[in-house]
């Protein structure tokens, strides 16, 4: 946290989650959000490009749509920093089902890009066993598409963290994408030099390597 002349304690920009800085101007007055901006920049703190864009949108037009901002911003330089990306050598990817359910719309309305998840099996689901529900720390999100349930799963069996990789919402439709990170110790490959994840490029299998 970052302490301004303002008395207002701010999640630092440089160093801290994305989402907190974007749900601390959420929450405060643009005239607040003026002088604190002003202030971050006096102290010479670094504002990443897109964290300052969320500054200048409240700044400029008083409000912003928080999900929209959290839906095209990303945390993975913090995951970089802080979930040991680099500790894994594969990387899948997969769907997920029932985003359009409300109550799991409005937990993802409180996620951002590369927030992590929890991926939870459940064997005794009655609609399929392989079922996989994902769940953060905002709520259930919804499920493991069916189609990409088993392969996931074998790729649980290995030490994995994952994450919200992609929202993309046109007209209303929304798909929500996200990617689990996997150590297989019978491949020593790093996984960086096949998989972006900037870019979500896998290639043709579906997997990379750290």
């Amino acid at each position: 946290m970052t302490q301004t002349t303002t008395g207002i304690s701010v999640p630092g920009p440089d160093t801290a989650h994305p989402r907190e800085v974007i749900e601390f101007i959420h929450i405060h007055d643009a005239s607040v959000v003026r002088q604190v901006h002003e202030q971050l920049i006096g102290l010479g703190i670094d504002i990443p490009e897109p964290l300052n864009n969320v500054f200048v949108s409240k700044i400029k037009n008083l409000y912003i749509v928080k999900k929209d901002w959290l839906w095209s911003t990303s945390a993975i330089d913090y995951q970089k920093a802080n979930a040991e990306l680099h500790t894994f050598n594969q990387s899948v990817s997969f769907e997920l089902a029932g985003v359009h359910i409300p109550r799991n719309r409005k937990a993802l309305e409180e996620c951002i890009v590369y927030e992590e998840i929890k991926l939870i099996p459940e064997p005794k689901n009655k609609f399929d066993p392989n079922a996989i529900q994902v769940t953060s720390a905002a709520g259930t999100l919804g499920h493991v598409a069916a189609s990409d349930c088993a392969s996931i799963l074998d790729c649980m069996k290995f030490r994995h963290r994952a994450f919200i990789d992609l929202f993309l919402e046109i007209d209303g439709y929304l798909d929500v994408y996200g990617q689990l990170y996997y150590h297989d110790p019978a491949d020593e490959y790093p996984l960086n030099e096949f998989y972006s994840p900037e870019t979500s490029s896998l290639p043709e299998n579906g997997h990379g390597k750290v």
